[in-house]
């Protein structure tokens, strides 16, 4: 903090000062701060090894992302104060309580390991950032069409980075591109949380061109996932490939139906033949894609051996060498109690996304809603395996968590108790997109009306 420009904080004090008005004014109006808090997850600052940073434009915000982070769970809290009355325990959600729960547990955790500052600073980070926002997505939800305003604010995020991308190369695009081969790392730290973060906006643009109900936004979301596709290419991450194809498949289902689970086959097949191209020294700009270099196992069989050394009650954070698998980090990190807390929160998530397919049965309407949450819980878990996002807080991960998730929940919960043609809102807006003969054509070949 101490050596960020005092404008750039000037400024975020300013626009969190008005944020906190207008949401005290209009509650809706913390959609706002949610997206502020969406975007801090997304930027970091680009370092190497010997600590020099490599980045962008934005490294005088990126510095910041922390504490933005923290700051708008803040302004969340502070601006719903006068809104209490809207809030339900029992429209939220059972994920993203685990989610504060894990949170708890570490601090708690810190507080021997490390320090008493350190453990309530993890606690009470996590009091005024999840809680906030497990209480708050809930109130926003009253009718369908807010969950696609919700779901539009994280994609306008998404067009706020990819516009900060294109400054970025009319000052200087050598900044986009780091490490072995030149990936793409954009607005991100390095090229894999680049790559995460995009293979999530990639498959919500692909959704929301799909299953908007303002055609006059479909055009925008088909192209922002043309460009995301392309930058997610750029970083050259197997990782985020392979989640892409989780989250399309799910999302593509009811369109495609069983002939979209030859997407994964199609990805297989595509890899081996640039893999054979790239053997033939037909240079495409894929090897970081196509490489068998293994660089996982070794790590993960390091972070076992840590937690061995302390399995009831783990090391420490600052004591595992390596971050490769959020279940191995955290069983390392603080023990056998934690990783059954991941296990809870795994087993907790199998059971949300077999009752959202059970009552997608009928619920029509809501099919692509649902079809897009199942898919995020698979990106989510199947990313944990490779990376430690369920161990941290201040992720694109744990955000996306928070919303989708409570998000679900609402819509299930509406369901069980006969509530849920309550969330249907008379379609009298011009802009909405009136069902076409094609709709109805697809429709009729999944079994169920059109909604």
């Amino acid at each position: 903090m101490e050596d960020t420009n005092p404008t750039v904080i000037a400024v975020a004090v300013g626009f969190g000062l008005v944020c906190w008005m207008a949401i005290l004014i209009k509650f809706r109006l913390v959609k706002v701060a949610i997206g502020v808090m969406v975007f801090a997850t997304a930027i970091a600052v680009t370092k190497s090894k010997l600590g020099a940073v490599h980045g962008s434009w934005i490294v005088p915000v990126a510095t910041l992302r922390a504490e933005i982070f923290l700051g708008a769970g803040i302004l969340i809290f502070a601006g719903s104060l006068l809104h209490m009355s809207s809030f339900s325990l029992r429209r939220t959600s059972g994920q993203c309580w685990l989610l504060l729960v894990l949170a708890w547990y570490q601090g708690l955790l810190r507080i021997y390991h490390d320090s008493a500052f350190d453990g309530f600073s993890t606690a009470g980070g996590a009091m005024l950032t999840i809680l906030p926002m497990l209480l708050v997505v809930p109130a926003l939800l009253r009718k369908r069409g807010d969950w696609y305003e919700l779901l539009r604010v994280i994609m306008w995020v998404d067009l706020a980075m990819l516009a900060a991308v294109a400054i970025q190369v009319l000052i200087d695009p050598t900044r986009l591109a780091y490490g072995w081969g030149s990936r793409f790392v954009g607005m991100s730290g390095n090229p894999q949380h680049t790559a995460e973060y995009l293979s999530l906006a990639t498959v919500l643009a692909l959704w929301l061109a799909m299953n908007d109900p303002l055609r006059r936004y479909r055009g925008i979301w088909g192209a922002m996932f043309g460009m995301d596709l392309i930058l997610l290419f750029g970083s050259g991450s197997r990782t985020g490939l392979g989640l892409l194809v989780l989250g399309g498949t799910a999302v593509l289902y009811r369109r495609w139906g069983k002939a979209v689970l030859l997407l994964p086959l199609a990805a297989v097949v595509a890899w081996g033949a640039l893999a054979f191209l790239e053997a033939q020294n037909i240079d495409l700009g894929f090897e970081r894609v196509t490489s068998l270099e293994d660089t996982r196992s070794e790590a993960w069989l390091t972070m076992i051996d840590e937690g061995m050394e302390s399995p009831l009650i783990g090391t420490g954070m600052g004591e595992v060498t390596n971050s490769e698998n959020s279940y191995l980090w955290g069983f390392a990190a603080f023990g056998v109690g934690f990783l059954a807390l991941m296990m809870l929160l795994l087993f907790v998530s199998i059971v949300h996304c077999w009752n959202l397919l059970r009552a997608g049965r009928h619920l029509p309407q809501w099919r692509p809603f649902i079809d897009l949450a199942i898919g995020f819980n698979m990106m989510y878990f199947a990313c944990a395996v490779f990376e430690g996002h369920i161990v941290l807080r201040a992720t694109i991960w744990a955000c996306w968590m928070l919303i989708i998730g409570s998000m679900s929940a609402v819509m299930l919960q509406a369901y069980r108790h006969g509530e849920i043609d309550s969330l249907e809102e008379e379609v009298d807006d011009a802009e909405l997109l009136e069902v076409s003969d094609e709709d109805y054509e697809i429709d009729a070949e999944m079994g169920y009306d059109s909604a």
